[in-house]
């Protein structure tokens, strides 16, 4: 199976995802909607792809101009993959990649900067990582955005995960019933 880039300059490419039960990636949609939402103001930021699965919201936020992106997945079939479509898109010098859980992210990234987008997807039936990761970005003083996609009816309402963020939301972008809810921590 493979889907395309939206937009900028890896425009059309595809790229090839996982077949697994328990792959979902982000529908061409709600991909869309996210990035014409911030098409002229991603390129700031140094954008993390926290729980990547194909690597496809990275890929794309690079496409469209970001500063620099990181990959971040620990399913080492899921990884895999990303690191071959790298290699078949000739960008993997310009990207980097790490099989690692999100939860870790500090161990390798300083977040006490504003100049991260960090978009955080997890499988929707993770429902406890949410909450886990939201207390790994308060405790280390994160000061970005964030961008978190979830179900109304495999996840939780939004309004449960604003509780849970503990924040106002910025933006909330709605495909079906996954959306994404942007979370300013500056």
């Amino acid at each position: 199976m493979s889907i395309s880039i939206l937009g900028g300059s890896l425009k059309g490419q595809k790229i090839s995802v996982p077949s697994h039960f328990k792959f979902r990636p982000t529908s061409v949609v709600l991909r869309r909607k996210f990035f014409d939402t911030f098409q002229f103001t991603l390129s700031d930021y140094h954008f993390v792809d926290c729980c990547a699965g194909s690597g496809a919201v990275g890929l794309e936020a690079f496409s469209r101009g970001v500063e620099s992106v990181t990959l971040v997945e620990n399913n080492k079939k899921f990884f895999n993959q990303i690191e071959a479509n790298l290699k078949n898109l000739k960008i993997e010098n310009h990207i980097r990649s790490k099989m690692s859980d999100c939860l870790s992210i500090p161990k390798f990234i300083d977040l006490d900067s504003e100049d991260f987008f960090l978009f955080f997807d997890p499988p929707y039936e993770k429902k406890d990582l949410y909450q886990k990761f939201f207390l790994t970005l308060v405790s280390n003083n994160y000061q970005g955005m964030l961008a978190v996609e979830a179900c109304r009816q495999k996840t939780m309402p939004s309004d449960d995960l604003l509780k849970i963020f503990n924040k106002e939301t910025t933006k909330v972008i709605s495909q079906g019933t996954s959306y994404i809810q942007i979370f300013d921590f500056s």
